[in-house]
């Protein structure tokens, strides 16, 4: 997905720690995400690329989720969810409950 690109190229991306990163993991688990995605590293990349295009991009908090559909193949509902559970863990003032 283009968002693992976005993530590896943007110097910027904040870097969790393991704790975030297992907490969104196991979230994205109870969710049944984990199934549009290869594995692991796949999702962490993604979730931080929310992160990267909300405030690198400034992208609107419907954009973000928008942009997860269509690069991650997400249905709404789910794109939602990963959008929450990403700034959530990894960037909590862009974080809508």
């Amino acid at each position: 997905p283009q968002y693992k690109s976005i993530a590896v190229d943007s110097g910027e991306s904040p870097s969790p720690d393991a704790q975030s990163e297992h907490a969104f993991v196991q979230l994205m688990r109870s969710g049944d995400i984990d199934d549009f995605y290869a594995g692991r590293e796949e999702m962490i990349i993604s979730g931080l690329a929310v992160c990267a295009v909300m405030d690198q991009d400034h992208y609107s908090w419907d954009q973000t989720i928008a942009d997860v559909m269509f690069t991650d193949f997400l249905p709404i509902q789910q794109a939602t969810f990963f959008v929450r559970g990403a700034t959530a863990a990894f960037c909590p003032w862009n974080h809508r409950p």
